[in-house]
């Protein structure tokens, strides 16, 4: 049980040295404001202005000082408040809902009984239960102690993320194809400076207006087609006026809930950048439905250049998450390369192919001996090294290339390759969106990235793996056995995920690893894959395992067996195994330590107890305090027996766990189970489980068709994914916060208070699992309108 609260406040927190000063005062509170008796002045003044609170010295020869005094207004309630946010909040989906009725086919098909259509409603409900619990923590945490007004404000932001990002993917035909325009006039001219001919072709948008033919639905008859138009114009409106006067009554409520206005549009940028990414000639497929910037196909591109292009692309999205200037820095070289080969092209005694590629080839070896030089300096050994790797590579591409209607040597194919890759990139992306992938690269290298940003980074690597896979699946149905190889690439992108996450905490790593890992398998069509891919995917998922364990299960035989004390604290300093000693080696040592000293503090307290005694200065000592704090908090406000001290119950704060803390990965033991008890805990885990029971149900009705089209793959991927991006972290917090596994630094989806990364991610996750199970009945119904 914990201790009964003991109101104070530490002197030492403020600056000031407790042996020489003292403060004695008493606060009063009224609806007017504050009344603050102190030892020698008394003081009225109002909520949230600062007053200044002399202390009193020891001693005359100390200097005065003293602190300063605000209080909000918070503790009072503001009931009327709260009923104006939960209105506005109601208003704000009603309006999104009336929005995207305006739509003519979402009208008709909404009460259609399709597994699909079933399921995104499935799904609509679940998310709106999480909203509710999220404002009603939100709330709960700003309006009782800590009185944290940013949780109020995430919450209220959460809510304004997820009704515009669902207006913005749900009405994507009305608004998308205006968006390709403009990029496409911004485009032309740059690309005729730069590229000649590449971007100029204009693109129809079909018979049937933006969506293609039949979109709509509407029946043959004009004055039918005009009477459904203007009640979809009429809802529309009426739905706008909604969602705008709801947004703006919420942020004049909650002005730091303006924010979401920014964390939505980076959401939705994630989707608009998978589109720019297409070829400007496939702008008609991209107008139907948000999920098809990553399932239209590419013309007459190659398998393998798609599935290259969407594994590399994925790679450098991985590092700009952690370290922009590793990404910038491939980026740079790729573009250099292109620019030469270009000038190349225009001098006639070295225009032929064979000769640009033997140029080209020697550049990129001395930019790699450079990298080499700024990263670990002249060594010759490396140099040697980096000379006969050279060589030896320079005699393979002189073998001549096999394969059928092939000629030339194998450098002449690969220059093909990397003439096709640059293609692609600039009648796709283009040269401004070239430009603004450089320019976003350099002002994230030189900045530090807000996590939201980081986290919609991730959620655009989610789409680029389903992408990925798709295009994998590709290069699998063509049966060369050249593209089982090239599919064990697909792998990279879930070791990418885990080592970007991994240099952050590694339980978290491997919490992502899973869902990531399982999504690009379900985009290539797991139940096809070829043995190869299988083979590789074991010994992926085998050499994980093996790294998991020795990181969260480290040997602890050689610590308990230690004889004296520099024997027991030099086994602690490194404790673990050979594995963990190599990672430490590959530069991990802070994640895989702080990962270790968490698995003793949650499965031997007792001997990390020990260590704070008897271990000496080191990474591990200074993990230890904290880890061990941590969990005895987690196990203290956990244990509210079946109903917990009732909402807003708990009082006592900062016991173990930090109070910032308490509103981030310890929501669940502070704030649930301690006010709710076991019951509330449960209630909340069986919200997430009714994710995967309407995943289940809906792959039970769905599975015998959903895997046979390209889309069918995707929103398989996407709902799969999603779901379990969604759960698997949240059942893991939940058991670390019962102390069964090491904690991490991960919120509980949906229910971190203070983070607007959260809301990022699980609004681009839910939006994008509805309307990509709703993109399968606009493609039923697209079917049988052609």
């Amino acid at each position: 049980r914990l201790p009964p609260p003991q109101p104070h406040f530490d002197l030492s927190g403020f600056g000031l040295d407790t042996t020489r000063y003292s403060v004695l005062a008493r606060l009063e509170t009224d609806r007017a404001g504050v009344r603050l008796v102190g030892a020698q002045t008394t003081a009225r003044f109002a909520y949230g202005e600062i007053h200044p609170l002399p202390a009193l010295a020891a001693s005359d020869e100390y200097h005065p000082t003293g602190v300063l005094v605000r209080v909000h207004r918070a503790a009072q309630g503001q009931q009327s408040a709260v009923i104006l946010t939960v209105f506005a909040l109601f208003m704000l989906i009603v309006g999104a809902l009336v929005t995207l009725s305006g739509d003519a086919h979402i009208w008709e098909k909404r009460k259609t009984p399709s597994p699909h259509m079933t399921a995104a409603w499935g799904f609509l409900n679940v998310f709106l239960i999480f909203l509710g619990v999220r404002l009603a923590l939100g709330l709960r945490v700003a309006y009782s102690p800590p009185f944290y007004d940013r949780a109020a404000a995430t919450a209220v932001g959460l809510w304004v993320t997820f009704a515009l990002m669902l207006v913005a993917l749900g009405r994507w035909s009305s608004w998308a194809p205006t968006f390709w325009r403009l990029v496409r006039r911004a485009e032309r001219p740059v690309s005729r400076l730069f590229l000649p001919g590449v971007n100029g072709a204009k693109s129809a948008e079909g018979p049937g207006g933006p969506g293609g033919p039949g979109v709509g639905g509407y029946g043959p008859d004009p004055k039918e087609v005009a009477r459904v138009k203007r009640r979809g114009r009429f809802r529309t409106a009426f739905g706008l006026v909604l969602l705008t006067g709801s947004t703006g009554l919420l942020l004049w409520q909650r002005p730091a809930a303006a924010a979401s206005l920014l964390v939505a549009s980076t959401g939705l940028g994630a989707w608009l950048a998978m589109g720019i990414t297409r070829r400007r000639g496939n702008v008609t497929g991209l107008n139907r439905y948000p999920l098809s910037v990553i399932t239209e196909e590419e013309g007459g591109e190659s398998p393998s250049l798609s599935f290259a292009m969407a594994a590399g692309a994925s790679v450098v999205l991985a590092l700009a998450i952690h370290a922009p200037w590793m990404a910038l820095a491939p980026v740079l070289v790729l573009l250099f390369l292109f620019g030469v080969n270009h000038m190349l092209g225009r001098w006639g005694w070295i225009a032929p192919p064979g000769r640009r590629g033997w140029v080209l080839f020697v550049l990129a070896l001395l930019i790699g001996e450079l990298g080499i030089l700024a990263l670990f300096g002249f060594t010759r050994m490396g140099t040697g090294i980096l000379l006969a790797s050279g060589a030896v590579a320079a005699l393979i591409l002189r073998r001549p290339a096999r394969g059928e209607g092939e000629t030339g040597n194998l450098l002449t194919r690969y220059f093909q390759d990397f003439m096709a890759l640059g293609r692609a990139i600039f009648s796709g992306v283009g040269w401004v969106g070239v430009l603004l992938v450089l320019g976003a690269l350099v002002f994230l290298s030189s900045q530090e990235i807000p996590p939201f940003v980081r986290f919609a980074l991730v959620f655009m690597l989610f789409l680029l793996a389903i992408r990925a896979g798709l295009a994998c699946h590709r290069v699998l149905e063509t049966g060369e056995r050249r593209g089982q190889f090239e599919a064990l690439g697909l792998l990279v992108i879930p070791l990418g995920v885990l080592l970007v996450f991994m240099l952050f905490d590694f339980g978290l790593g491997l919490v992502f690893f899973v869902p990531m890992f399982i999504t690009v398998l379900l985009s290539a069509r797991i139940d096809r894959l070829p043995g190869i891919l299988v083979a590789g995917s074991v010994a992926v998922i085998a050499l994980i395992s093996i790294v998991a364990w020795s990181v969260l299960r480290p040997s602890l035989a050689s610590l308990k067996g230690a004889n004296d004390l520099p024997t027991f604290s030099a086994e602690y300093r490194e404790v673990g195994n050979g594995i963990t000693d190599v990672l430490r080696a590959a530069g991990m040592s802070g994640p895989v330590t702080r990962a270790s000293i968490r698995s003793i503090a949650a499965s031997d307290p007792e001997l990390l107890e020990e260590a704070l005694v008897f271990a000496g200065p080191s990474e591990a000592l200074f993990a230890a305090a904290p880890s061990r704090e941590q969990v005895w908090g987690g196990r203290a406000y956990a244990a509210s027996e079946m109903t917990g001290t009732g909402f807003a119950g708990t009082t006592i704060l900062g016991r173990g766990i930090p109070t910032a803390v308490s509103y981030a990965e310890n929501t669940y033991s502070v704030y649930i189970l301690s006010e709710h008890g076991a019951l509330g805990g449960i209630g909340i885990l069986l919200a997430y489980m009714s994710l995967l029971v309407v995943v289940g149900i809906w792959i039970f009705r769905a599975h015998s068709t959903v895997q046979e089209t390209r889309l069918g793959l995707a929103v398989l991927a996407m709902t799969v994914g999603g779901v379990l991006w969604l759960v698997l972290p949240a059942v893991y917090v939940a058991a670390s916060n019962l102390a069964m596994v090491p904690l991490t630094g991960q919120n509980m989806p949906f229910l971190g208070l203070n983070s607007w990364a959260d809301v990022v991610l699980v609004s681009g996750l839910a939006t994008g699992i509805i309307f990509g199970l709703a993109a399968l009945d606009l493609a039923a119904a697209e079917g049988r309108s052609a």
